[in-house]
């Protein structure tokens, strides 16, 4: 999993930022164009996009306001949050609509599902980013399943991506990596060139999980899994809720996480070949020069239109259960 707020401002070099007193933007990432004001004087943060598709509504939070900016082409959209005691924190509701963006979402819809964490700024948590909750979501499913059928030593020492390993899942005879998006497509946001880039003499696949937002009386929200998933270990529960407070997960955050999210479709997994549209190590070594000195490195891949492949077990057996039961 990746965490692109990460990429742009830690709290000290933010708070640096506010000292100067000097009001600044800020080029975060250019497909889309996103950037951020960072506003001392009023102790404000905003976010601009190019002004594409429906606007967004945020008239129920008296913290935040949208305008549009400009006319015609060069036109604008705006949101500005009211950062006054809670910069990161005001902020973090900025780069989850910018981790929505880069995974395609339109800005109507990456504003509405970033904004389902605007109760951490009015308490003054910032909570996981919305990339990292559907992240964490998609491999939880995975790893309820696995604990059933592998059980949950085998399956704990299975899942390394809380470890920062570099691939989620590490089974006996190959890894996988482990993806899930809330868009309409299969676009996966690849957070780093190793992700995607094999082991020497095992095979990687890719695990493409797409959530949808879901009602009152259907799906399940991150908080319930994680609990359900730690109510179904035993001998491992220290070392899953050591798992997580590694991604940044607090007991005391868990009604943080209360949208619900159902499957959009069926798991789908991927063979990563040669010819899988990948940025790897290897592929930069022979077109970059000097490519170590490049970092973050982060793109979207669509597999939408790619043939997906039977994954061996016990990863064949864990996504058709899944699929058969949420």
């Amino acid at each position: 999993m990746s965490n692109l707020q990460h990429r742009f401002f830690d709290p000290d070099s933010l708070e640096r930022l506010f000292a100067e007193r000097e009001i600044s933007r800020h080029r975060v990432i250019d497909s889309p164009r996103c950037e951020i004001t960072i506003d001392p004087i009023h102790e404000e943060i905003a976010l601009t996009v190019p002004a594409e598709g429906a606007e967004a509504d945020v008239s129920k939070f008296s913290r935040i306001s949208f305008a549009v900016l400009g006319e015609g082409a060069d036109s604008e959209f705006e949101i500005r949050v009211d950062a006054t005691d809670a910069h990161f924190e005001a902020y973090n509701i900025l780069t989850a609509i910018i981790d929505e963006l880069f995974a395609g979402s339109s800005f109507a819809r990456a504003t509405t599902e970033a904004l389902g964490n605007y109760k951490a700024l009015l308490r003054g948590k910032s909570g996981l980013s919305a990339e990292q909750q559907h992240g964490l979501y998609g491999e939880l499913l995975l790893m309820r399943r696995l604990i059933a059928l592998i059980g949950e030593a085998g399956a704990v020492d299975a899942w390394l991506g809380p470890e920062s390993e570099q691939h989620d899942f590490v089974f006996s005879a190959f890894d996988a990596e482990c993806k899930t998006t809330t868009s309409e497509k299969r676009i996966h946001v690849i957070g780093s060139a190793s992700q995607l880039e094999k082991n020497p003499g095992r095979d990687l696949w890719l695990i493409s999980v797409q959530i949808t937002r879901a009602g009152l009386d259907s799906g399940e929200s991150l908080n319930e899994l994680v609990t359900d998933v730690a109510r179904s270990l035993d001998t491992e529960t220290e070392r899953f809720w050591g798992y997580l407070r590694g991604l940044g997960w607090r007991r005391e955050d868990a009604d943080l996480y209360s949208q619900r999210f159902m499957l959009r479709s069926p798991i789908q997994t991927y063979l990563v070949t040669d010819d899988f549209p990948a940025i790897t190590t290897a592929a930069l070594k022979s077109v970059v020069p000097h490519f170590e000195t490049v970092s973050d490195v982060s793109y979207r891949v669509d597999v939408s239109s790619r043939e997906p492949a039977a994954a061996p077990a016990p990863l064949n057996q864990t996504t058709t259960s899944i699929d058969q039961l949420v």
